[in-house]
């Protein structure tokens, strides 16, 4: 007999929270060009509400892919600075970008992910697949909430997004990865088309 697995924390809701009073934008609408081609929408807003507007159109259980990218936890500002000369006169710039800090609070991190994930689930229809992009911070508890909401079994593959950029460290080895987790509503009804890229080795060759 197999026993669940379930990851806990202090205080962990046992209800889904609620999106009233949360933030949601008029979206943008754009008609299909073509007669098979659906419309194209862009939302902003919360990512619980926007989801919650989804299933009040009546849209669970109808999307075929969901990708997902939260805040990692990695405590940086992500604007960036630049220096303009302007009229012999140097200005310095911040282009603003977005926060990713909550204090390292690991539990409220995880208060807020764990009902997105649950609602997008919702939404993907029984073929449909969903990659949550992460690093090493919070990618292992996420890993553990998807394992409890699609089941250990809906996992497809743990892609290793591998990167060069930055600087190395005396200290330990690099962190040069991403992990980008991808999950199946139904692994035997999934929906997966191979990528067609040209051989870049003698061994892919």
């Amino acid at each position: 007999m197999t026993r669940d697995v379930r990851l806990t924390w202090q205080d962990r809701p046992t209800a889904p929270p609620e999106a009233v009073g949360r933030d949601f934008r008029p979206w943008l609408d754009w008609p299909a060009r073509e007669p098979d081609l659906g419309r194209v929408r862009l939302m902003a807003g919360d990512a619980l509400a926007t989801a919650d507007r989804l299933l009040e159109e009546g849209m669970a259980g109808t999307f075929d892919v969901a990708f997902l990218d939260p805040p990692f936890g990695s405590e940086a500002d992500y604007g960036r600075r630049r220096s303009l000369e302007l009229d012999g006169q140097k200005v310095d710039l911040k282009l603003a970008a977005y926060g990713d800090s909550d204090g390292g609070d690991l539990a409220g991190y995880l208060d807020l992910l764990y009902p997105v994930l649950a609602r997008y689930h919702a939404l993907l229809s029984a073929e449909g697949s969903l990659y949550l992009h992460l690093d090493y911070r919070r990618g292992p508890y996420a890993r553990a909430l998807l394992d409890e909401i699609f089941g250990a079994d809906a996992l497809v593959n743990e892609i290793i997004w591998a990167y060069g950029l930055g600087g190395s460290s005396r200290r330990r080895y690099q962190r040069k990865h991403d992990v980008i987790y991808f999950y199946a509503k139904d692994p035997k009804r999934r929906y997966f088309e191979p990528p067609h890229e040209e051989a870049t080795s003698s061994m892919l060759a």
